[in-house]
């Protein structure tokens, strides 16, 4: 019967951390996703953000290497392969609380620094030593269907900016000199790019922490599988050396 219970939990934890791999390959795919189609976002991010996509990627890499430690550890029944993982499990899970709770206490900052971030970037636009800025604002109306940060007025507060002239980013249909005196309004965004960056990264938050607390309980049914574990090999070879 003992046998039999320590063989479940030792195929649990097989399965489980399989699971946990995959996870780990997930976070890796999301990491390079992030870094090379969304790098404009971030751009517009405060330097406490800006290398998330880095961290995401060699926290799925940890996750994916300690999984593999975990199966060689339930699968060659080694008692301490399977309590290093239990520890470094519990350790990765604590650091995920920390970091929760620290996103969601800096939520308001986040948004404070989008849009610092944003309107440093207007009288930034078009200067010539800072084609990072002027690429990442006609990416960003283009692709959120926006203009300036509040509406499309904000351009013509920039100093260098004529009133009445926007980028031709901020067009519908963008062509060359679209943007220029005369333009009609029903032909660009009008409405800032504010409001749509806040909804993609402060209104989601709550969905970054629900992902981590899922995570969460998934890691703490693999430290609870493999503590067990641990123990039922240990009581094995104390009654095999006894016995």
């Amino acid at each position: 019967m003992n046998s039999c219970c320590q063989s479940l939990v030792k195929y649990s934890l097989l399965i489980f951390n399989l699971v946990f791999a995959l996870v780990g390959l997930f976070l890796i795919g999301l990491g390079t996703f992030i870094e090379i189609h969304a790098k404009h976002y971030l751009d517009f991010l405060s330097s406490t953000y800006i290398n998330t996509p880095i961290v995401i990627i060699v926290v799925g890499v940890a996750i994916f290497i300690i999984a593999f430690c975990a199966c060689c550890g339930a699968c060659s029944e080694n008692s301490w392969m399977v309590y290093a993982y239990s520890g470094i499990m519990l350790l990765i899970l604590l650091a995920q609380f920390g970091a929760g709770i620290t996103a969601f206490v800096m939520k308001d900052d986040l948004k404070d620094g989008i849009e610092t971030k944003m309107v440093d970037g207007m009288d930034n636009y078009g200067g010539e030593d800072y084609g990072g800025v002027t690429d990442t604002w006609d990416f960003v109306q283009q692709e959120l269907e926006c203009c300036g940060v509040n509406n499309y007025t904000d351009w013509g507060r920039v100093e260098g900016w004529r009133e009445g002239v926007v980028p031709n980013s901020c067009c519908k249909n963008e062509s060359d000199s679209c943007g220029n005196v005369g333009f009609n309004t029903t032909t660009i965004y009008t409405n800032g790019c504010l409001v749509v960056m806040e909804e993609k990264f402060v209104d989601n938050i709550w969905l970054v922490a629900a992902a981590v607390i899922g995570l969460a309980l998934l890691e703490l049914v693999g430290i609870i599988l493999a503590c067990y574990l641990g123990n039922r090999i240990n009581r094995a070879r104390q009654y095999q050396r006894f016995h």
